[in-house]
């Protein structure tokens, strides 16, 4: 017993207690995770965003309505990616006064979407949304769903961050972290959020996992808090 107590719970507690106060320093949490800037990719005029990572301007405001006219958004895959004039965002942003703006590329499947509605849930009410289903979707490596890859594509920082904050309906939130753990293992050096995502589906197996993981799930909410 006082082994373990020498080799596992001590060292694990004087742990947790060290992260505590290392993400209660403001300075010293700034500069062990400093924030990367990156220019937007994607002029703010465009009516076709690929992905969002790279793109602050449209993570920001994405579904928001600025201004008098309707902005309908057109999510969907690689049916979005061959630029000609009939296509949706061209046609109807060009012959009437709604504006379309597409978002996605090859592989922006069923989760990548479902997680940047669910980040933007807030704005979700009313909001003119179109989804191009491909049959592609449920055909042969396309049917295992969205790549660990592309969701990181779509899934920013800030989207990932607006779901572990806003955590209204469990179910929408427990199937997303199931995902997230599934793919948990593809992710090259996961940032906070998805350790979180991850930590809570795990912890989600019994009391006894819940009871292991907390710590973890809360001294990394204290490090993600601004």
């Amino acid at each position: 017993m006082k082994q373990i107590l020498s080799v596992c719970i001590v060292p694990l507690m004087i742990s947790v207690i060290a992260i505590f106060f290392i993400a209660q320093n403001e300075k010293v949490n700034k500069f062990l995770f400093a924030k990367i800037t990156t220019e937007n990719t994607v002029k703010p005029d465009s009516n076709f965003i690929p992905f969002f990572q790279g793109n602050s301007f449209f993570q920001e405001h994405f579904l928001e309505h600025r201004d008098s006219a309707v902005t309908i958004y057109l999510l969907g895959s690689s049916e979005l990616t061959t630029y000609t004039p009939a296509i949706p965002y061209n046609f109807i942003s060009h012959h009437f006064k709604e504006r379309v703006i597409s978002v996605g590329h090859a592989g922006n499947q069923c989760l990548s979407i479902f997680a940047q509605l669910l980040a933007n849930e807030k704005r979700l009410k009313n909001a003119p949304i179109v989804i191009d289903i491909s049959p592609t979707w449920f055909e042969s490596k396309s049917a295992n769903g969205t790549s660990s890859e592309v969701f990181l594509e779509f899934m920013t920082e800030r989207f990932l961050k607006n779901i572990i904050h806003d955590e209204n309906d469990s179910r929408f939130h427990d199937y997303l972290f199931n995902r997230v753990a599934q793919l948990y293992s593809e992710f090259s050096s996961p940032g906070l959020e998805l350790k979180i995502m991850n930590f809570k589906c795990r912890a989600s197996k019994s009391f006894i996992h819940e009871a292991l993981y907390a710590p973890l799930i809360f001294c990394d909410k204290i490090l993600l808090s601004p």
